[in-house]
């Protein structure tokens, strides 16, 4: 965990915003390091594999102390005088570096991680399905990171994707159908390259009633009037 959270504020940290962006405290018996990271609290959670920050008042701070990660909404000063600093954590920017992931053979695989508002058991059911998805590619990136790229490139684009940071991008669908009377569906994409071989990303997949229609009864009565549906998606190198 600890050698995962490194890569974060090594290889994703970069000049932001703070109020868009993860802060990161790395404690130990003397106190914290703290920084400013280029990823938000969504993307942590795909990256570290961790439940979602339980909701209160405070802004988020991601903090890592002895092998144990856990989030806090405690200042950052408070965090570094209980882990045994004396005073303030002021915020590290770190340089951001190009990183390119490496050449050769990848192959991604699925997961459902969660769903809400949908009907019972969807979960169970989607996992049997993705679990028998393996997509190989021979990647050739050309010199910079880019999730289009993971694609069949003989086949149209289905998403367009937008850079968020050099590691970080998001993602639409290129050509989803247009809303219905009774409901509308959106499908959001996230890609996050976590190491030379390895990239994470979560494809959110949302039908929303818009209500007032006979349709739209249907679905509520069927359960799935606001159903939001969470796959993580993992790329991963495995040779030459």
């Amino acid at each position: 965990m600890r050698a995962l959270l490194a890569l974060i504020l090594c290889l994703l940290a970069m000049p932001v915003l703070a109020e868009e962006k993860l802060v990161l405290a790395t404690c130990g018996e003397k106190g914290c390091v703290c920084a400013l990271s280029s990823i938000t609290v969504d993307e942590a959670t795909v990256v570290l594999g961790i439940d979602p920050p339980p909701p209160g008042e405070g802004e988020v701070k991601l903090v890592e102390y002895n092998g144990q990660v856990m989030w806090s909404r405690l200042p950052l000063r408070d965090i570094n005088i209980l882990a045994g600093g004396n005073d303030e954590c002021p915020l590290r920017l770190l340089p951001d570096k190009v990183v390119v992931p490496l050449d050769g053979s990848w192959v991604g695989t699925a997961t459902p991680i969660s769903s809400q508002g949908c009907p019972p058991g969807l979960d169970a059911l989607l996992t049997p399905i993705l679990k028998g998805i393996i997509i190989p590619r021979q990647m050739a990136w050309g010199g910079s990171f880019n999730p289009d790229k993971m694609r069949d490139q003989s086949s149209e684009q289905a998403v367009r994707w937008s850079k968020v940071t050099p590691r970080s991008f998001k993602g639409e669908v290129a050509n989803l159908p247009a809303a219905s009377a009774a409901a509308k569906i959106s499908v959001d994409f996230q890609a996050t390259l976590v190491s030379l071989k390895s990239i994470r990303g979560v494809i959110r997949l949302r039908l929303k009633s818009k209500g007032g229609s006979g349709a739209s009864k249907v679905l509520e009565m069927a359960g799935i009037a606001n159903c939001l549906s969470v796959t993580r998606y993992d790329f991963r190198r495995t040779g030459p």
